[in-house]
């Protein structure tokens, strides 16, 4: 566990974020922050309430504040000893539709049967885009009314269910829903012990979504054909994915050599995790290979420790290592260019600013000395001069001798700025 400060810390002045100190609802660090969740704070956006036991009668308690609180942005509730009545609260807020959460963290809640509740809200809910269940061992049961939510489910989209023991029937509910959901962006399930027969109708399901960016598939063992199925969802010119974890996978040879080929092919992908896995000389040739070819690939993760390769791997591995460092530069360096371009394009912007609001001083100026000279003995005055391109007019009942001599001071004074002509 982190260390945290003590409860004397926590203030009025503690903005933004706010950390329940201690254990327990009843301690005055949670009660501090849950009055100014009630008052409705507007400095209280991000709530981490994370591993400090406050229990289901604590989260009763913060669910109901924050069901009416419009700041509430973020809500961390990770390792709270959560159980099914704290479940059926978080539920019911969820169903509440609190306008401004967009992120929920259950991590490591014993939530039961209440995931059924929390499923029902998130049917109806329009706000929240990042849910967290890791780690809840929600089951395959959980997974199925999970899965009946994404099918309404509109704005959604990061669903992390790693850790849960979905198994095959929780992967297959998933991927059936998956087929009518459009808007997820980031699915994680890790550590399910999946099948492969599943797992590669899951890979196929998403290969026809439109908008899957990250997967994490890490602590599962993947069989030729999920491998097959994924190096044909990177070789698809629809293909969105940007992040891909495979970390811990059961990758061999000939797997690595398919997603070596995809991957010659692929221009969206940025990232992908290959670490604990079984590569060998073969491997990490193909996969050099591909990494000299494809620019937009930025990180191919592999381990870091060198004893872990072999001479002629290692050989590999630099290339691959040397190849990122110099696209990773290339890349830093056209951003910096852009950023520069941008930057001085908005200071000539500015300087145009600065000159236009110089210009309108002058002639406010050029304004005042004329109203000045041009008023006569008899309380007549100039009525009106316009600035910029009106023309200006005066009184006249002014005398000829006061008009003449205003119009000769005001001719010497704007001499050379032909800009602004004036007329008496």
């Amino acid at each position: 566990r982190r260390p945290r400060p003590s409860a004397a810390n926590m203030s009025a002045e503690d903005v933004v974020r706010a950390k329940a100190q201690g254990k327990g609802a009843r301690h005055s660090g949670f009660e501090r922050v849950l009055q100014r969740i009630q008052d409705k704070d507007p400095t209280l956006t991000e709530l981490d309430f994370c591993s400090n036991y406050i229990g289901d009668e604590g989260v009763i308690a913060l669910c109901q504040a924050v069901e009416t609180n419009p700041h509430i942005v973020c809500l961390k509730l990770d390792g709270n000893r959560i159980t099914q009545r704290g479940g059926e609260a978080i539920g019911r807020m969820i169903m509440a539709n609190p306008p401004s959460l967009r992120l929920l963290s259950l991590c490591e809640n014993l939530l039961g049967p209440s995931i059924g509740t929390l499923a029902v809200g998130l049917q109806s809910n329009t706000a929240l885009e990042d849910l967290n269940l890791s780690k809840c061992w929600i089951g395959a049961s959980g997974a199925s009314v999970i899965a009946d939510a994404l099918r309404v489910n509109s704005t959604l989209k990061a669903l992390n269910l790693a850790w849960n023991g979905l198994q095959r029937d929780g992967i297959a509910t998933l991927a059936f829903a998956l087929t009518e959901n459009e808007t997820l962006e980031k699915l994680n399930i890790r550590g399910n012990r999946i099948k492969e027969a599943p797992l590669t109708g899951l890979i196929n399901t998403l290969t026809m979504h439109p908008n899957i960016q990250s997967l994490s598939l890490e602590d599962n063992q993947l069989r030729s054909a999920t491998v097959r199925a994924l190096a044909i969802w990177l070789s698809t010119p629809g293909c969105k994915l940007e992040f891909l974890n495979l970390e811990n996978t059961g990758l061999g040879t000939r797997d690595c050599r398919m997603l070596a080929d995809a991957l010659r092919i692929n221009r969206t992908l940025r990232t992908i995790n290959l670490t604990d896995n079984d590569l060998g000389v073969d491997s990490l040739r193909a996969l050099a290979k591909a990494r000299v070819l494809n620019d937009a690939l930025v990180h191919i993760i592999l381990e870091d420790d060198s004893s872990h390769w072999s001479s002629k791997e290692q050989e590999w591995v630099d290339i691959i290592q040397k190849r990122t460092s110099e696209i990773q530069t290339a890349q830093a360096t056209a951003a910096f260019a852009e950023a520069y371009e941008e930057a001085i394009g908005r200071i000539i912007e500015l300087e145009d600013e600065v000159q236009d609001l110089r210009t309108r001083v002058e002639s406010l100026e050029l304004l005042e000395r004329a109203q000045t000279l041009g008023r006569s003995p008899a309380g007549s005055v100039v009525s009106r001069l316009s600035v910029g391109s009106r023309t200006p007019s005066v009184a006249h009942s002014a005398t000829p001798s006061r008009i003449g001599s205003a119009a000769t001071h005001l001719a010497t004074h704007r001499r050379g700025q032909s800009e602004h002509t004036t007329y008496i």
